[in-house]
C-alpha cells in the first residue's frame, strides 16, 4: 500500500510540474497506469510469498505428482485393511442313482394273488367234464379252486397239490348250459417275477348229461402278466 501512495504522488507532482503543457490529459492516465501496474506486479509478488504456505512433513503427505495417469500411490506406512467377507462353503448336490435296467426289460412286481376265471362258452347239457390247467411253477403257485357262476349246484372236485398243474372236475346230473365262469383259480404270484405265465387247458373231456355221448370242444390259453398283475382267462368253448 504504501508504494501505491508514493507512486500516486509522484504522479500528481509531474502533472502540476511543467510537465503538464507536455502530457496533459494523456500524461496524467499513462502515469497513474504505470504506477497502478508497478504497484501491482511488487504487490502481486508480496501477497504471494506471504500467502503461500512452505509445506513440511513427510512427501506422502501431499500428492504425488509423479505417479502415472490412473495409478493410486501405495502409502508404505499403512496398514493393508482385511478382507471380511465370509468364504463361500462348497455347495452340497444330490446324487440321484438311475436305474439301468435295459430296455423293454419289466420291474418285478411285489407278490400279490390273483383269482383267474376259468371260462365255458356255447356250453350244452354238459353232464361231467374234466382238464388240467397248466401254468409256471416257477412264476406262480396255485392256492385253492371256488367254483364260478356257471357251476350252479354241480359238484366240483379239484387238486392244486402238483406245481405247474390244477385237475378241476365237474359232475351235474341236470348238466351245465351257457357261458360264463366255470371255476375260479387262486395263484400266488413269487417275487423277483418278470415274465408272463401261459395258462393252458390240457386232457380236456366231457359228457353230455342225458346222452352220455362225448362233447367236442377246443380250447383258448390264458395269460398272467407278472409286471403288473394283469391277466388273460382261459377259455373251453363246445361246438
Amino acid at each position: 500500500m504504501n508504494r501505491i501512495r508514493v507512486w500516486t504522488d509522484i504522479a500528481l507532482v509531474t502533472i502540476t510540474d511543467k510537465w503538464k503543457w507536455i502530457l496533459g490529459g494523456t500524461g496524467v492516465v499513462a502515469v497513474v497506469v504505470v504506477g497502478l501496474f508497478a504497484a501491482g506486479v511488487f504487490g502481486g509478488n508480496e501477497a504471494a510469498s506471504v500467502s503461500q504456505p512452505k509445506v513440511t512433513g513427510p512427501a506422502s503427505a501431499g500428492p504425488n505428482l509423479l505417479a502415472p495417469i490412473g495409478v493410486i500411490p501405495i502409502d508404505p506406512t499403512s496398514t493393508p485393511t482385511p478382507d471380511n467377507r465370509a468364504t463361500p462353503s462348497p455347495t452340497e448336490v444330490a446324487i440321484i442313482k438311475v436305474d439301468r435296467r435295459p430296455v423293454g426289460e419289466s420291474t418285478p412286481a411285489s407278490p400279490q394273488i390273483l383269482h383267474v376265471p376259468i371260462n365255458l362258452q356255447g356250453a350244452s347239457q354238459v353232464g361231467s367234464l374234466e382238464f388240467i390247467l397248466t401254468y409256471e411253477p416257477s412264476l406262480l403257485t396255485a392256492t385253492s379252486v371256488t367254483r364260478g357262476d356257471l357251476a350252479g349246484d354241480a359238484l366240483i372236485e379239484s387238486r392244486v397239490s402238483t406245481p405247474g398243474k390244477v385237475w378241476i372236475g365237474l359232475i351235474d346230473a341236470e348238466g351245465v348250459s351257457g357261458d360264463g365262469a366255470l371255476a375260479f383259480v387262486s395263484f400266488r404270484t413269487k417275487e423277483g417275477g418278470i415274465s408272463n405265465s401261459p395258462l393252458m387247458l390240457e386232457e380236456v373231456s366231457s359228457y353230455n348229461a342225458l346222452t352220455l355221448v362225448d362233447l367236442l370242444s377246443s380250447s383258448s390259453p390264458g395269460l398272467v402278466a407278472m409286471h403288473n398283475g394283469s391277466y388273460t382267462a382261459p377259455v373251453l368253448t363246445f361246438e
